[in-house]
């Protein structure tokens, strides 16, 4: 019986800073979430559902303003995947490890231009280890009051155990305030990810993946939001295979207390591949209670 499976989705997000000097302050951000649905936003799942997993996610950074102009952030992060499911976490069980050195520099009140470097070390629970380098630059500017834009380009080295490559990355956020009521976040990267290839037998997956969410403040209490999701994915091996995955969603945020919220989503998701087997359509409702503390 389809339906005397139970899934629990349980997730866990914050953040601490705290400035030392008007100079000097550190940041910690972290995630934990047992989830049982892919999530596109990460990038760190596979792109159908397949078992339940536990995902998590911290970054710890120390900022430094050296001139008025001129700020630095050093940051080290971790993240990893476990599956529940033998077959599943055989090819993408893993821990990333990371580091990055960003420095800013304030061009104007508007605009600040950005230089970055950052290491990425993946290790599969199979043995099989990937390293990435990725030297950046870009900028961002304070369109006007309501719209923040921010893009990253550069160059990423790839390293893995079956493959190594040189190729460009590049990432764009924007945000808008659209009214009081209603905003905007787009979130577009391309790159390497290491989804897909603990055992498969692919070299490499290059994806372009992309986000984007209206979120609509109807009362005091009600929230609506409607968004969609895009992923391109080229898996190069022998032979390799190309995905189009779309996401359409939409949903309603209710709050009971100051900390408490329950929600009711509906999603779509369809997925094309070269190879028939992994194609999907798929209707999906999910009710879910948020508390914050």
């Amino acid at each position: 019986d389809p339906f005397d499976e139970v899934l629990y989705n349980l997730r866990v997000a914050g953040s601490l800073t705290h400035a030392f000097t008007d100079r000097l302050s550190i940041d910690d951000k972290f995630y934990v979430g047992y989830e049982s649905e892919p999530n596109y936003i990460f990038g760190s799942s596979i792109n159908r559902r397949s078992d339940e997993y536990m995902y998590a996610y911290n970054d710890f950074s120390v900022n430094y303003l050296w001139t008025d102009r001129l700020t630095s952030s050093t940051s080290v992060s971790v993240q990893a995947i476990d599956y529940e499911e033998d077959i599943v976490s055989g090819s993408e069980d893993r821990v990333t490890y990371g580091a990055r050195q960003l420095f800013r520099y304030a061009v104007s009140e508007q605009t600040g231009m950005r230089a970055e470097y950052r290491y990425q070390y993946t290790d599969y629970d199979n043995g099989l280890e990937a390293t990435r380098h990725y030297a950046l630059v870009g900028f961002d500017h304070q369109i006007d009051e309501y719209t923040m834009l921010m893009a990253m380009v550069g160059v990423e080295f790839y390293e893995y155990d079956l493959s190594d490559e040189t190729l460009p990355y590049g990432e764009l956020g924007i945000s808008r305030a659209l009214t009081e009521a209603l905003s905007l976040r787009i979130a577009s990267r391309y790159g390497m990810e290491d989804v897909g290839l603990g055992t498969t037998g692919y070299r490499s997956n290059k994806t372009w993946r992309t986000n984007a969410d209206l979120v609509y403040q109807i009362s005091e209490k009600l929230r609506g939001n409607v968004g969609a999701s895009y992923l391109l994915t080229e898996y190069d091996g022998n032979p390799g295979i190309d995905q189009d995955l779309i996401e359409g969603r939409v949903g309603l945020t209710y709050a009971l207390t100051a900390a408490l919220d329950v929600f009711c989503n509906y999603s779509f998701t369809s997925l094309t591949s070269d190879n028939e087997w992994s194609e999907y359509d798929r209707h999906r409702v999910m009710l879910g209670v948020n508390a914050t503390f």
